[in-house]
């Protein structure tokens, strides 16, 4: 097995036209579509991948005071098998200190 780095896709928002939190999510492109990788998330705004493979999302990015309640939120993406198939389930996502 191996971890597949297509591109990933991030939405602050969700189902709202204004900014909603805990709507965000972290979605795969793939052959068959959009694959929710995180979701849940409260207005992310960036996203990079980290050289241990991990997908690092800003979280807490933007909103109501109080100030500086941002978050880098670390994301192990699935990995897939050379067919597409997944190796696990979804993973939640840690919020690093």
């Amino acid at each position: 097995m191996y971890r597949i780095l297509v591109m990933p896709v991030l939405e602050s928002t969700t189902g709202n036209p204004f900014p909603t939190p805990f709507t965000g999510k972290v979605l795969r492109v793939t052959d068959d579509g959009l694959e929710e990788i995180a979701t849940g998330l409260f207005l992310p705004t960036a996203m990079t991948f980290g050289l241990d493979v991990a997908l690092y999302v800003s979280n807490v990015s933007f909103g109501p005071p109080p100030v500086g309640l941002g978050q880098i939120v670390k994301i192990t993406v699935p990995t897939v098998s050379e067919h597409g198939e997944h190796d696990g389930e979804k993973p939640a996502f840690d919020i690093d200190d």
